[in-house]
Parts: C-alpha cells; structure tokens; sequence
C-alpha cells in the first residue's frame, strides 16, 4: 500500500497513521465495490478518485468481481451523491456493476499488526484462527453512538484541516516538525498556538492511531476485502470478537445490520484457515483480492470544508460534476 502525498521515507518499516473521529467530525463512509470490463476501466476509477475532494481509500481489487474499491469520506447525509456519481458512471460505460456497503451505525473496529505474534526463528506467525473463532466472545453490547454529530464542526478551520493532513502522513514527528512543514506551506503556527489546536484535535477529531508495516518486513502480502452477510446475531458476536480479542493482524471491519465488511492483511498462510472459519458463519460471502501495489490512502483536503457557514461543502458541481469533468472531459 502506498501513501498518496510525497514525504515519508519509503525505507521505513512502519508508519503511525491518526484514527479520524469522522462522527464528530460529522464525515461517514461510504464504501463501493466497482466492476470495470478492461484496465482502461480500472485507470479511470482511479483517475475519479484522485480528483474527488472526499476520497479516503482505493486499490485494485480481483475476484467476485474485477475493478477498484473506493471508500469515501464524506460529509453526513451526501451518500447520495456518491451514488449518483456511481450510476453515472455506468451510464457512461466506465463501470459495469456495482456494490454499495451499508453504512455502518456501529463504530468500526481497527486492528493493528502485534509484533509479539512473530516468530523470527520460523519467519510465520503463532496464531490459530480455529482457536480464535472457538473462544466465548463474552457479552455483547451495542456501541451505537448516541448525541448529535458533528460537534467539531464548530471550532475547526482548514488551518486545523492542515494539521490533520501533515499527521496523516506520519503522527510520530515532532510538534517543531509539523510546524516546519506547514510553514513551507504558507500556514504559519506559533508553537503556543499548535499546541491548542493540536490539543483539541487529539480530544474531538482522533480516535486513536494505527501502526501500518512494510509488507515485506514481515510477510504480509496478502491483502484481502471480505463482504459477508449473516445472521445479525453472528456478525455482532464476529464484532465483539475482533474488538475483545484482536487478532495480530492489520484489518479494519464494519458490521451494518445483516452486512459485514472486513479488510486484512495477512501472511498468506493464513488465508485459507481464515476463509474456511469464517465461511462457516456467514450466509454469503465475496472475497477479494487486493493489489496492495495499487492502493492509496488519501489524506484529508482542507478547501473540502467551508469555514464560514462551519460545514463540508456538498453541492453537486463540487462532488460531482467536477470529478466528471476532469476525468471524462466533459465540458
């Protein structure tokens, strides 16, 4: 997987990366599966997502279906727009088919690769899906978010935004390091004045971080997508499971009512143990794979938010028309 923005060293085995709090920020996802019929296909996708202002993910993905994921970053209530983008889209011949996730009510559970499941001596990693999917899960509660969301939109400004952006890049530089870098910007910050912002971005705009590894270093090539769908029951305790007992594997999932998505990556040893254990629980079940080679994150925009009237900007010309235009040519 690679970073979209220049900047981080590529020799580095590790990059700490921010949990937005994309509730609070009063952002949601939106995750789509599109079909292409040709790499020309997939080329253009990939073009959409650049010059769309709320991209948050994408790779090339094969399997169940053939073309590009995408996960969008967008402000609450405007999955319309992504899905009137998509059908346009297909209308223009660009995708074939589509599969939209149910947005989650459920907090996303994120997982992050534990170097304590390594074993150096036998280069693989001590860990036994079986065991896992056996163990009791304990009780299960929901952690549907209450409250109105949101509440950061009150305070942040696309200087904050800017701040956001250079620690999705790497949140182990120093203080003095991001500021030097902003400043190379043209966004100037005393180190009092950073420090206050920083402090109530890390209070109401971050959830916590991620550890993201060199594939290579540890043999963890294989990157999968898994869309399932279940029992609610099941799909909650598979939740609580990979919440209560995470597993020592990269992997981000989301459960919406019937639905489950599940993004890992793993050492391909442990695919089909995996697929095997988790088939058996759900009703259905598309797997893909991930062309981790062609994948990039995509930091958060600051002109996406609209600092007088304190929201994202959601006009259709903005999310979709201009998208359109850049990547179709249209006029």
């Amino acid at each position: 997987m690679k970073l979209l923005q220049d900047g981080l060293d590529g020799k580095r085995y590790f990059v700490v990366n921010p949990l937005l709090d994309c509730r609070n920020m009063g952002l949601e996802s939106v995750d789509v599966l599109l079909e292409t019929h040709n790499l020309d296909g997939i080329e253009t996708l990939e073009r959409v997502a650049k010059y769309h202002p709320y991209t948050a993910y994408r790779c090339r993905c094969y399997g169940a279906m053939n073309g590009v994921f995408m996960q969008f970053r967008t402000p609450m209530k405007t999955s319309s727009r992504i899905r009137e983008l998509v059908r346009t889209l297909k209308r223009e011949g660009v995708v074939n088919r589509y599969r939209f996730l149910t947005t989650a009510n459920e907090p996303t559970v994120y997982t992050s690769l534990r170097i304590d499941g390594w074993d150096p001596k036998t280069l693989s990693w001590n860990f036994s899906w079986d065991r896992w999917f056996k163990k009791p899960v304990g009780r299960i509660k929901s952690q549907g978010r209450n409250g109105p969301a949101g509440g950061a939109l009150q305070w942040l400004t696309r200087r904050d935004l800017s701040i956001l952006y250079e620690l999705m890049k790497g949140a182990r530089r120093k203080n003095i390091e991001i500021i030097r870098a902003l400043a190379k910007a043209g966004i100037k910050f005393t180190p009092q004045t950073f420090s206050r912002r920083f402090k109530m971005l890390r209070e109401q705009c971050i959830e916590g971080y991620r550890v993201t590894f060199d594939p290579s270093a540890f043999d963890i090539y294989s990157n999968v997508i898994i869309f399932g769908r279940g029992e609610r029951d099941t799909l909650h305790r598979l939740r609580a499971r990979l919440q209560n007992r995470p597993i020592p594997f990269e992997s981000t999932m989301r459960v919406s009512e019937d639905e489950i998505f599940w993004f890992l990556r793993l050492q391909p040893t442990h695919l089909s143990p995996l697929l095997a254990s988790l088939y058996s629980q759900l009703n259905e079940m598309s797997v893909f794979l991930v062309d981790y080679s062609h994948s990039l994150i995509y930091y958060i925009w600051p002109e996406t938010l609209d600092e007088d009237a304190h929201k994202w900007r959601t006009d259709r010309r903005f999310m979709i028309d201009d998208v359109l235009d850049a990547v179709l040519g249209r006029s």
